[in-house]
């Protein structure tokens, strides 16, 4: 079982040509945070002395949303 650590959102790349994150979505699940918490970590590949994020495309954008400086991250 991987746990979960801090990682900086400057930290953190995201690959071209992925899937655009929906503006509403972002919304709706920044709020969904901000009450709940954030409960399913991204998923990152580390690259040397950065991240790689491979899937929480929204859940990175609603952290970035809400002023986060860092993400839980496996």
């Amino acid at each position: 079982m991987t746990v979960a650590r801090e990682i900086p959102l400057s930290f953190i790349d995201v690959p071209a040509g992925r899937r655009k994150v929906s503006p509403d979505w972002i919304e709706a699940l920044a709020a969904d945070i901000e009450r709940q918490g954030l409960r399913v970590p991204v998923l990152l590949v580390e690259t040397g002395e950065r991240f790689r994020l491979v899937a929480g495309a929204h859940r990175l954008a609603a952290a970035k949303a809400l002023k986060w400086t860092t993400i839980p991250a496996e």
